[in-house]
């Protein structure tokens, strides 16, 4: 190998460092949340007559955030209906599924879930009420 060709990559290892440890958590662990994605579901159109349905999707997710379950969520703007919601660090990701799979606007088919793990790789969540007591 050449003197040359090994200060190249020699170089480009040396260039990927940063790259590396920005994407690192601060303090060297990740953080994984809970995301659900609410999306139009197979049977979307027929919403404007589902309003009950429709309410009660919107009470268990308002409860679910009473209840210091759901950390943030609402709808993100496009041109294809989406909500997200991000759920607290430790909650009990079979029993959130079972509740939300339950809702009558799932049920329907107006609403479709899509059920992520999300590491978060840059940045952190302030600290959630229930780790300040």
């Amino acid at each position: 190998m050449s003197i040359i060709r090994a200060f190249l990559i020699s170089l480009v290892a040396l260039a990927l460092v940063p790259v590396t440890s920005a994407l690192a958590h601060p303090q060297g662990h990740r953080d994984t949340r809970l995301v659900v994605l609410n999306r139009a579901g197979e049977n979307w159109d027929d919403r404007e007559e589902a309003t009950e349905e429709i309410n009660q999707h919107a009470a268990i997710y308002f409860r679910l955030a009473a209840e210091g379950q759901i950390v943030v969520g609402g709808n993100l703007r496009g041109e294809s209906p989406l909500g997200i919601s991000i759920f607290a660090k430790d909650v009990d990701r079979e029993e959130i599924r079972a509740i939300l799979e339950s809702d009558p606007a799932v049920q329907r088919g107006i609403i479709a879930l899509d059920f992520r793990e999300w590491d978060i790789q840059l940045g952190e969540f302030p600290q959630e009420e229930k780790d300040k007591k």
